[in-house]
C-alpha cells in the first residue's frame, strides 16, 4: 500500500504543481452509505476550496465512484494502474 500511496502522491504533485485542495481518504462504512455522509464531506471540502478559489484533486480506486465525482464537477485527468497491485486509480480534478 505504501508503494501505491507514493505513486499516487508523485502523480498528484506532477498534475497539481500549484496550490490545491486534496480530498484524501474519504469513505463511509457500507452500513451508513446512502445517508449523505460522504456527500457532506466532499461538499465541505469543495466549499472551502471555492472560498479559496483553489482547484480540488482526488483519487478513487472504485470505478463506480467516477460518475459520482463527475456529477460533482470533477474530471478524470488520468487513469493509472498502481504498480505491483494491478489496482486502477482514477485521478480527478475539479477546477
Amino acid at each position: 500500500m505504501i508503494a501505491v500511496l507514493r505513486q499516487g502522491d508523485q502523480r498528484r504533485k506532477e498534475l497539481m504543481p500549484r496550490p490545491h485542495w486534496y480530498l484524501e481518504a474519504i469513505g463511509v462504512e457500507p452500513e451508513h452509505q446512502g445517508a449523505g455522509l460522504g456527500s457532506a464531506l466532499v461538499r465541505a471540502g469543495m466549499a472551502r476550496a471555492d472560498r479559496d478559489k483553489t482547484p480540488v484533486y482526488l483519487e478513487t480506486e472504485t470505478e463506480g465512484n467516477v460518475a459520482y465525482y463527475e456529477h460533482l464537477g470533477f474530471d478524470v485527468v488520468e487513469r493509472i494502474v498502481a504498480t505491483g497491485l494491478n489496482l486502477p486509480l482514477w485521478l480527478m480534478i475539479r477546477p
